[in-house]
């Protein structure tokens, strides 16, 4: 299965943020927690780790490029690649997802 990883939100009043370097290369195993890419905000500089672990297979962000929070930056396949995030991506209603509402 395959998961896209999206720019993340490091700020309430970020926007969108600059990759200034891939930490990880196509083809790479990755786990969950390992640092994935240096992220530059409005405010500082961050080192932002892997949500998931897997294969990373594609980066749909280069570096040196801005991008709004939320939008595609790269594509991971694996055993630890499971689908997260909004229920309306799977098609899930949010009640049946594990933990909503609490």
């Amino acid at each position: 299965m395959s998961e896209l990883i999206l720019m993340p939100r490091l700020s309430d009043s970020m926007e969108e943020g600059t990759i200034l370097k891939w930490l990880a290369t196509v083809g790479q195993e990755i786990s969950a927690g390992d640092p994935l890419l240096e992220i530059e905000t409005d405010k500082a500089n961050v080192t932002h780790p892997a949500e998931l672990g897997g294969t990373l297979v594609e980066l749909l962000s280069a570096e040196g490029e801005s991008v709004k929070v939320g939008a595609p930056i790269a594509r991971l396949e694996g055993a630890g690649a499971t689908t997260s995030g909004p229920a309306a991506v799977s098609g899930e209603s949010p009640s049946s997802v594990s933990g909503a509402g609490s």
